[in-house]
């Protein structure tokens, strides 16, 4: 007996349909199951491999156990406030990601991702706070300081922010991120400063001079020029001799001698 395509293409997709309510009926009903579970191990996984140390696992612990009466520890996962501690943990300045699930035999985990900071800005106040790596505003910690390139000068931000609120703000990430995505500028650079005339001047690592840069506008253009100079300057021994190096002005570096 031949059966009509048409029919067999709906028992086909009727089947397909079956299949895939299945599965999810079991992911639901495994999902339940885990909560019925007594939490009996709390796991914090935070990313220390990547060198930040923002947070640490006792400060996790305590902001979690604030939202419970009893604590964490020998109570019904289903009955914890899973989705506050969550969102609480993501409140955390220094915090990009929080993520908490539970797992068999009772185990909580926590799956936490720092906020990576790009540069220290120092405003005219004296007021400090990072740019993380998407040009947002993070506070300074007194528990860890990360090796970021320092920013200070004419910057009047009054006081840290959680949104890029000046055009000088956006040209010092620029800048940073520049230098960032650079290896041999990230070990080269240390120190930015901005001056009265709201331009930007570089501080190496090496030497006594210092560079005047200018605005961001021909940033690649006027890194270039500069790497050349230092990689020409370092075959004849004559680069650490100039107190300033000049890029503002183009085809062409001005430097003032010692």
């Amino acid at each position: 007996m031949k059966i009509n395509k048409k029919i067999l293409q709906t028992l086909k997709g009727v089947g397909y349909i079956g299949v895939i309510a299945l599965w999810v009926v079991l992911i639901a009903a495994s999902q339940n199951k885990q909560q019925d579970f007594v939490c009996k191990e709390l796991v914090v996984n935070i990313d220390h491999h990547t060198g930040l140390f923002f947070i640490q696992e006792d400060e996790v612990f305590e902001i979690l156990n604030h939202e419970t009466s009893n604590g964490i520890l020998n109570e019904k996962i289903r009955t914890l406030p899973l989705n506050t501690m969550e969102r609480r943990l993501n409140a955390n300045p220094f915090i990009k990601n929080a993520q908490i699930f539970a797992q068999p035999n009772g185990r909580l985990v926590v799956d936490i991702k720092q906020r990576k900071p790009l540069i220290r800005v120092i405003n005219k106040n004296n007021v400090s706070y990072y740019l993380d790596m998407n040009g947002n505003p993070m506070p300074i910690s007194y528990n860890f300081t990360p090796r970021v390139p320092v920013v200070n000068g004419f910057i009047y931000q009054n006081q840290y922010k959680h949104e890029r609120d000046s055009l000088i703000q956006l040209e010092i990430y620029e800048l940073g991120q520049f230098i960032h995505e650079s290896d041999f500028w990230s070990a080269f650079i240390q120190q930015i400063y901005v001056n009265e005339n709201r331009e930007f001047e570089l501080i190496p690592r090496l030497g006594n001079q210092y560079i005047i840069f200018g605005n961001i506008e021909s940033m690649e253009e006027k890194f270039t020029k500069l790497y050349i100079f230092y990689r020409e300057g370092l075959k004849t021994g004559s680069w650490d001799k100039y107190k300033s190096i000049n890029l503002k002005y183009k085809n062409q570096i001005i430097c003032s001698k010692i």
